[in-house]
């Protein structure tokens, strides 16, 4: 990634574009975050939401945990799918059954990115299901926490920075996303990814090199903090498989 930056920056002309750059840019680059940190909150919610459908690994095999499965599989599906194909049935599905004032919205945009990415949130989900102690099942068990508040406390919480790496990655792909995005952008409206393929069809080159500058910048403070969260939740799921035990 710093080799991409390194030949970036050095075909830039002068250093002015990059604020030139952020000033025109401002408006997408704040409308593209502010989807992301929405669809990496549904993301994380619905991944959640399966994690406690699905019940702890030990639990046996219920019609609960075959539907978790099924959707996780089709959310999978739909990753691999190329987005022009997810924001086109977004926005096909939108304009047939919901009325003008929804479809013109960012909610086609942001359900379109949950549908792409939403795999992501919900595989780290499964993936910590998968790897909880059996020592801290029965410790909630024996505790009585089965319900919501016992799965946020017991489960979520101690595994808040894998969560928030899950979290940061998902942000950082919506906000890079460009061909689900030309699909259900909402009118008068543009994200930062489309503001970059306007520069590329105008071959404005020295704008298009100052944006792909802030793209890899972007990426990188975003790849820095998932390998931080990730460290971090990896000594915390240690700690927690020495103790196996429920603590408070």
């Amino acid at each position: 990634m710093l080799i991409p930056l390194a030949l970036l920056t050095s075909s830039l002309h002068e250093w002015a574009s990059i604020p030139r750059f952020l000033k025109l840019g401002a408006e997408p680059l704040i409308a593209s975050l502010l989807v992301g940190a929405v669809v990496a909150g549904i993301c994380l919610a619905l991944g959640c939401l399966l994690w406690f459908a699905a019940g702890p690994q030990q639990s046996r095999w219920s019609w609960r945990v075959a539907l978790v499965q099924a959707l996780l599989a089709a959310f999978a599906a739909a990753a691999l799918c190329p987005g022009v194909m997810v924001g086109a049935a977004v926005a096909r599905a939108a304009s047939s059954w919901l009325g003008p004032m929804i479809a013109d919205s960012p909610m086609p945009l942001i359900a379109a990115h949950v549908a792409r990415y939403g795999a992501v949130a919900m595989t780290v989900c499964m993936l910590l299901r998968r790897a909880e102690p059996r020592e801290l099942s029965d410790a909630l068990s024996l505790d009585g926490a089965t319900g919501v508040r016992g799965f946020w406390v017991g489960r979520v919480w101690p595994s808040r920075m894998a969560l928030a790496a899950a979290g940061v990655l998902t942000l950082s792909l919506s906000v890079h996303d460009i061909d689900t995005s030309i699909m259900v952008q909402p009118p008068g409206s543009q994200s930062l990814a489309e503001r970059m393929l306007g520069y590329l069809h105008f071959a404005k080159t020295q704008e298009l090199s100052a944006g792909s500058i802030v793209f890899e910048v972007l990426g990188l403070v975003a790849g820095c903090l998932v390998l931080l969260l990730s460290a971090r939740a990896g000594q915390l799921g240690r700690g927690r498989s020495g103790h196996g035990v429920l603590t408070r």
